[in-house]
């Protein structure tokens, strides 16, 4: 005997069929898009203001830094200097150049301009602004001097700065000396004033680039 077996086949309807098949509209991607797009404008904003927040630190921080190194040596080589130091009667114009004397001690500086690598506006900047080496004999009196390149000497401020102030003025007939040291950082645009002793920073709003000040004011005695 046999057996005949009959397979039956459903076929469902296109519309049932079709009914798990659905993907995206045209309209859908489109706010997907508007969506992704704004969520990455809002991270890079981020991304960039942080950024220029630690930047703007490590400005800063680099400023403070170097006018602490100035003032720390020049309160040292005042305290053991012994008797033979010799400071400008008045405060150098900007743009010439002075020194000062400390012991073995020189100190050769120009106020108001801007230590560059690369001098691309001849006069607002320069290869050399504080300059430090040894000499034999100080010498006494009204001069300037011409700050050459030796191993001997070490440059004090650091790329993109100027020394806006640097005296030493000795308290009365006491062995008690004030020190100021005053360094800006900046290009002159960023600056209000940038040849001035009291040289302090323009808004930066919308600039890519910093600026920042620092000042110290020390007083030391002269041991030596």
């Amino acid at each position: 005997m046999k057996r005949i077996f009959s397979a039956k086949t459903s076929i469902k309807p296109v519309s049932e069929q079709t009914r798990f098949q659905h993907g995206f509209t045209l309209v859908e991607l489109m706010i997907a898009t508007t969506v992704f797009s704004v969520f990455l404008l809002i991270v890079t904003t981020l991304v960039l203001q942080v950024t220029r927040t630690y930047t703007k630190g490590i400005v800063v921080s680099k400023t403070q830094e170097t006018a602490r190194v100035i003032s720390n040596e020049l309160s040292r080589a005042v305290q053991f200097g012994g008797s033979n130091m010799f400071f400008p009667a008045s405060t150098p114009a900007p743009g010439t150049t002075g020194y000062m004397c400390i012991g073995s001690q020189r100190y050769t500086f120009v106020l108001g301009k801007q230590l560059k690598s690369t001098i691309t506006n001849p006069p607002d900047q320069t290869s050399h602004v504080l300059v430090a080496d040894s000499v034999s004999t100080c010498p006494s009196g009204a001069g300037s001097m011409t700050i050459t390149d030796t191993k001997a000497q070490r440059e004090l401020i650091g790329e993109n700065m100027r020394l806006a102030n640097l005296s030493i003025e000795q308290i009365g007939s006491s062995n008690l000396y004030t020190i100021k040291v005053r360094v800006a950082y900046g290009d002159a645009d960023l600056l209000n004033t940038p040849t001035s002793q009291n040289v302090l920073c323009r808004g930066q709003a919308g600039s890519s680039q910093f600026c920042a000040v620092s000042e110290l004011v020390t007083t030391v005695e002269k041991r030596l």
